[in-house]
């Protein structure tokens, strides 16, 4: 399917006027990361760098973190599972599975000669919400709060929310993101491998190792750097077999390969995420991350009116690679998405003003 953004240019408008309003200011390049202190920022602080397609951190949100996170607790409720861990040097899945227990150990100790291994996407088939109810509770409440109505997946502002409840809802989490340190591999391979998502995302860490420290390291590239990001990684891997080597998701770049970037006129982002620490990705920034220790994650995708426009744009990339390569599937339906978040608009403003046509002819 093709997308034009021409054809839902009113309906953008009408989405856009509902969210929240903030005096548009030039874009502007930004070297450091604004962080922002749960509870202590307003909607128009968090929009000025959102809208300009800028990520964002917010800290001690874990002060409303509810539900037992630690490993000890996921060895003891899921124990007997079978779970498929995946080497981070090699990016290949480990065989034969493990069971939740014995990765849940290793995550504890992984020891100094051992390979880093994570486990992504869990659980990979069955909803977060239905599979662990109480830590889906905590998740939602510990988004901070005045970027729920944006960043919950059933959050007013969150387009993808007002799918009817009996329709084919895309799954876009929550989901959880485990992994060791590098254990010695340097920054060659990292933790998750450089890639972008066509939606925006909120990623929190609610459990690591040494609560004392740095617990990942992400480097999240500007979105209009795509361009000159993909090139260079065509230049040095000339014989790459992908059509798209942001979108397979098997390249880390290393300090080396940032120098050169840099040399490009490219640089990204770096964060170093903290316990309790929620990171907000924009949508098409392309993006890695490394463990500095064994860290638990759990992360939501959304689609927020600020970056609806490049949403449209980056599903033909996504399906020019789904086509050519082996690209996911188009999960988020986009057309359908947006018509039900028309709808739902629509029908909201209909109901505001009979509404408040009602009020006034009483009195």
């Amino acid at each position: 399917m093709i997308y034009d953004f021409e054809e839902f240019a009113d309906l953008i408008a009408t989405l856009r006027s509902c969210s929240i309003p903030i005096r548009p200011k030039e874009p502007k390049t930004c070297s450091v990361v604004p962080l922002l202190r749960d509870g202590h920022f307003t909607s128009a602080d968090f929009l000025e760098h959102w809208a300009l397609g800028v990520p964002v951190v917010v800290s001690e949100v874990d002060k409303r973190l509810q539900g037992r996170w630690h490993p000890d607790d996921f060895a003891r409720e899921y124990g007997a599972q079978k779970v498929s861990p995946v080497d981070c040097v090699s990016n290949k899945v480990i065989k034969p599975a493990w069971t939740v227990s014995d990765f849940f150990g290793y995550l504890k100790d992984p020891g100094k000669s051992k390979v880093a291994m994570k486990l992504k996407d869990w659980p990979p088939s069955k909803s977060f919400s239905d599979t662990f109810k109480d830590l889906y509770r905590g998740f939602l409440r510990s988004i901070p709060v005045l970027c729920q109505d944006m960043a919950r997946v059933d959050g007013v502002l969150n387009l993808a929310a007002h799918f009817p409840k009996n329709g084919n809802v895309p799954d876009l989490g929550p989901k959880m993101y485990i992994a060791t340190g590098p254990k010695g591999h340097g920054d060659r391979y990292g933790t998750t491998k450089l890639h972008l998502d066509v939606t925006d995302a909120i990623n929190l860490l609610p459990w690591c190792a040494d609560p004392t420290r740095p617990a990942a390291v992400w480097h999240i590239f500007p979105a209009d750097s795509a361009g000159v990001l993909r090139q260079y990684l065509r230049d040095i891997h000339p014989d790459a077999p992908s059509c798209d080597p942001i979108h397979s998701q098997g390249i880390y770049i290393s300090d080396d390969m940032m120098s050169q970037l840099a040399s490009r006129g490219v640089r990204p982002w770096t964060i170093f995420q903290r316990y309790g620490d929620a990171v907000f990705i924009p949508a098409g920034c392309a993006h890695q991350v490394s463990n500095l220790q064994s860290a638990i994650k759990v992360a939501c995708d959304f689609v927020s009116v600020q970056n609806l426009e490049r949403t449209l744009s980056l599903l033909q990339d996504q399906r020019a690679h789904r086509i050519h390569g082996n690209g996911p599937e188009d999960v988020l339906q986009l057309h359908i998405l947006l018509w039900y978040a028309w709808l739902s608009v629509t029908t909201c403003s209909k109901q505001t003003y009979q509404d408040e046509s009602d009020s006034v002819l009483a009195q």
